[in-house]
C-alpha cells in the first residue's frame, strides 16, 4: 500500500496518531528506562497506533509498518527524539510486538477470600 504524504488527509491522520500516543504515554524519560520498561512502553505505543489505524484503514496489517515509519520521520522533523527512538525500537521489535499483541491473555479467576472478624469482650469476669 502506498501512501501519499503530500495529501492533507494522510498527513493530518499521521499527526493525529502521534498526538494520540503522546497524550496517552509519557515519553520524556524513555532514554533512562531499563530494557523491560522500554518494551512495555513500546507495546503501549504500538497498541495505541493499532487502535487508531484499525479505525480508519481496512487492511491495517500492511499499513502499520508504513505508518510507523512516517511517524518516525515526522517526530524527527519535530525534534521529538524520545518519541522517534520509541518508533525506531518498535520497528526493530515489530515481530515481537505483533506476537505479544496476538497472544491471548489467560483470564484470571478471582480468588475468594474469607474475612474473619474477631471481637474482644470488654467485660471483666469476677
Amino acid at each position: 500500500m502506498k501512501m501519499n504524504l503530500t495529501n492533507n488527509w494522510v498527513a493530518q491522520f499521521i499527526d493525529n496518531i502521534g498526538k494520540s500516543v503522546l497524550s496517552n504515554v509519557e515519553t520524556d524519560k524513555y532514554f533512562s528506562l531499563n530494557s523491560e520498561k522500554k518494551l512495555v512502553t513500546q507495546y503501549l505505543v504500538f497498541k495505541i497506533i493499532l487502535k487508531n489505524v484499525s479505525l480508519k484503514v481496512k487492511d491495517f496489517n500492511e499499513s502499520v509498518p508504513i505508518i510507523i515509519n512516517f511517524i518516525l520521520k515526522r517526530s524527527e522533523e519535530n525534534e521529538n527524539y524520545e518519541f522517534a527512538e520509541i518508533m525506531k525500537d518498535i520497528k526493530l521489535n515489530y515481530d515481537k510486538l505483533i506476537e505479544m499483541n496476538t497472544t491471548p491473555n489467560k483470564p484470571t479467576t478471582p480468588t475468594k477470600r474469607t474475612i474473619t472478624v474477631t471481637t474482644k469482650s470488654n467485660e471483666k469476669k469476677d
